[in-house]
């Protein structure tokens, strides 16, 4: 089957902090290879940021008709559920599914695909069937990668070695912030527990030759005048062509920032001061939590005594941190959580990314209480893809589980109160409940920037040396 011409769609809402996704830029471009017309819908709505809920999902269905107007004379419709940088399963599967059923609607014989993080959580990490995803409107879920939907198309494989270039050539690029995601693998061979990231892709998905993700760099710098990057591979440090990709990006005179771990910190130190000479202004760490008894059990594979090392070397050339945090763990405290949020505001760390243990809805802790029967399914009607303003009017519409989302309560503090009682009548038993983390989150700085898309902008912020 060879298309004539193919919508692609990113549903997820953004208010302009997050980059163009990833996953769409390479589909396109390796679509349009072999004479395959692409048309791009995306929700960049920055005015939501400073409106109600009802002005939110007014523009909502304004994007919904949007969809409905571009699909007349394509062939086959992709939507993505990956959020930004392809790794974020993140809950706004309501809208996918709206999506799906609207076109249908409209029109009944065009072949509608979904892939992506979301789907592959649903299916390999949740166990959930193929048809109860799919539902009535949706024709194929893709499971991996998201390139594989080029497995549909008879596309040439010579043209393979490109997969990785991105040139978002389709995108109104003017809605998009100043700097770029860009990947070079997904996966992770690490098994932290608490990461979704090793479980819903394989070890080693989406390898690419070094050059064809150098040339997404390349393109946009010279094409699109971006000189600030965000290297999204969580573990870049440790390629095997981590020494040849390095000088090439030095040699480009560009800004950008990675994701870092400590072990790897640790075990090549040299490497960090790479990554300083070449243009690196900041790393982002994992950090967790300083309770040594929990990163074993959760498969980190260090302790706090080596964070602490590792963030002395990174400081020790220059590069700025933003630390990663995580509270509620089933074997967590209240104490415990007091004494991570102390050490992170101690650490006077140049930003924090803080994220609440979300656990495995399919095999939860036996001690897990809610005041409902919470099911993996229900994750598939959760929908907090809003702006952080309009998540408690937006809880009305939403099962219990939503409130466990990693990124909830975070981005939920400043209307959100310990109080409310479905966070009383939710937590792990003689441990603490939801209300204990909110109060947790809240011995945080109000001023205290909690939302990672915005937090991406200040990775940029620091004087380069």
């Amino acid at each position: 089957m060879k298309p004539k011409k193919v919508l692609l769609i990113d549903p997820i809402y953004n208010s302009g902090d997050v980059p163009p996704n990833v996953s769409l830029g390479q589909i396109e471009h390796q679509l349009q290879q072999v004479g395959i017309d692409i048309k791009v819908m995306d929700f960049v709505q920055p005015e939501c940021e400073k409106n109600d809920l009802h002005f939110f999902q007014q523009k909502e269905q304004d994007f919904y008709n949007k969809i409905v107007l571009n699909a007349h004379d394509v062939d086959i419709i992709y939507v993505t559920s990956g959020h930004g940088n392809a790794l974020k399963p993140y809950p706004q599967y309501p809208r996918i599914v709206k999506i799906a059923k609207i076109l249908k609607q409209n029109y009944p014989n065009k072949l509608i695909v979904v892939g992506g993080a979301l789907i592959n959580l649903y299916k390999r990490v949740y166990k959930l069937p193929d048809e109860q995803i799919k539902g009535l409107y949706i024709d194929i879920i893709l499971d991996g990668n998201e390139l594989n939907l080029l497995n549909l198309f008879d596309v040439n494989k010579k043209h393979q070695n490109s997969y990785s270039t991105c040139k978002w050539e389709n995108w109104d690029m003017k809605k998009y912030p100043d700097f770029r995601s860009v990947l070079y693998h997904v996966g992770c061979a690490y098994k932290c527990d608490f990461c979704f990231e090793g479980k819903i892709f394989d070890k080693n998905t989406n390898i690419e030759t070094p050059d064809a993700f150098l040339k997404t760099i390349i393109h946009a710098r010279e094409c699109d005048g971006i000189n600030k990057f965000v290297i999204e591979d969580s573990i870049f440090m440790s390629y095997p062509d981590f020494d040849y990709l390095v000088h090439c990006i030095k040699e480009m005179n560009i800004k950008f920032s990675i994701y870092a771990r400590i072990s790897e910190v640790l075990a090549k130190p040299q490497k960090v001061k790479q990554l300083k000479d070449a243009g690196c202004s900041a790393f982002i760490v994992g950090i967790e939590t300083l309770n040594d008894d929990i990163l074993k059990k959760q498969h980190k594979g260090l302790v706090t005594q080596q964070t602490r090392r590792a963030l002395d070397i990174i400081k020790g050339v220059g590069i700025e941190i933003q630390g990663c945090f995580m509270l509620g763990f089933p074997e967590d405290s209240v104490d415990n959580m007091y004494r991570t949020v102390d050490f992170a505001i101690n650490e006077n760390l140049n930003g924090y990314r803080w994220h609440i243990y979300q656990p495995n809805f399919a095999s939860i802790d036996n001690k897990f209480y809610s005041q409902t029967s919470i099911q993996a399914s229900d994750h598939i009607l959760s929908q907090i893809n809003v702006p952080d303003h309009c998540l408690i009017d937006n809880l009305a519409y939403n099962p219990e589980i939503c409130l466990m989302d990693e990124h909830f309560l975070p981005r939920a503090r400043k209307t959100l109160l310990p109080s409310d009682i479905r966070l009383q009548h939710l937590g792990y038993q003689g441990r603490f409940n939801y209300a204990d983390v909110l109060s947790a989150v809240n011995r945080l700085p109000i001023m205290m920037e909690l939302n990672e898309e915005r937090l991406y902008h200040d990775l940029f912020r620091c004087k380069q040396k």
